[in-house]
């Protein structure tokens, strides 16, 4: 093997190893390959979700080409052929998906974006909206469906809370008073993380619910629930238990003081006389 062929099949192997990052890796910003997009959780390039291709797999596949590395072919017209799920029957099938015709083939419709791990189209988290959910609500609007009016300057409006608070809420709730738990399918600090699962196992708090095996578990739900009113039961007992053991501290040195005040005056009236 020449000195080529052995940095050329090094190459190869590094990119393979390393997720197909073609720069950044070590210094500045990550770049994957096209066909790769980079996910936070893995820290890692990741191939494109089924149905996209491309630099940071930004394009769906065009008609009539759907799925996997766009690889299959859609036997049927333009306004039935979905780039992920390839062919519906009718139109009827179609509207209930809540799937629009677009210059690709179908695709979720204005106000809803594509969910690659439930496989449907879910309407647009709070403060976005328009084609895929990609716009952001344009001052003053804000909130869920842009319906909500900021009464405050630009700089202090969120396109999601509205004007800007001075209370930090407790992680999983929003609001005015920070009473609202985080709206599915966001959870967390400032609600800005998303669930990827449906929403009966989604907690506001502490987002997909799963058991021991990884697997996702509806009775899970509750026994967090339960867990943190228990928890919050063993917050009160301690500082219940603070409270009366610092007024038991004082009552003691009260009395200690008021009887250690008579003793010393008596022993003070019986002391000699010195002549």
């Amino acid at each position: 093997m020449t000195r080529f062929e052995f940095v050329f099949v090094f190459l190869c192997i590094f990119a393979i190893c390393n997720g197909q990052i073609c720069s950044g890796h070590g210094a500045g910003p990550v770049v994957c390959c096209s066909g790769y997009v980079w996910v936070d959780s893995s820290k890692s390039c990741e191939p494109c979700a089924v149905g996209f291709f491309g630099p940071k797999c930004a394009l769906s596949c065009g008609y009539p080409s759907y799925g996997e590395d766009c690889q299959s072919t859609c036997h049927c017209s333009k306004e039935l052929c979905h780039h992920v799920l390839g062919c519906f029957n009718n139109q009827h099938e179609v509207t209930i998906s809540r799937l629009c015709s677009g210059p690709s083939g179908l695709d979720c419709c204005t106000g809803y974006f594509w969910n690659s791990s439930l496989i449907t189209c879910e309407p647009c988290n709070i403060g976005y909206h328009g084609p895929n959910c990609k716009e952001q609500c344009i001052y003053p609007s804000y909130g869920k469906d842009c319906q909500l009016k900021c009464n405050c300057l630009k700089e202090s409006c969120s396109h999601v809370y509205g004007c800007h608070k001075s209370k930090v809420c407790d992680t999983g709730f929003t609001g005015p008073n920070c009473t609202a738990p985080c709206v599915y399918p966001s959870y967390g600090k400032d609600c800005h993380l998303k669930c990827s699962c449906s929403n009966n196992i989604c907690h506001h708090v502490y987002g997909c619910v799963k058991n021991s095996e990884g697997h996702t578990n509806t009775t899970t739900l509750e026994e967090v629930t339960a867990l943190e009113e228990e928890g919050k039961k063993d917050s009160y007992m301690v500082l219940s238990i603070i409270c009366l053991a610092s007024v038991s501290g004082v009552l003691l040195i009260l009395y200690i003081m008021s009887h250690a005040i008579p003793v010393t005056k008596i022993k003070s009236a019986c002391s000699p006389i010195a002549i």
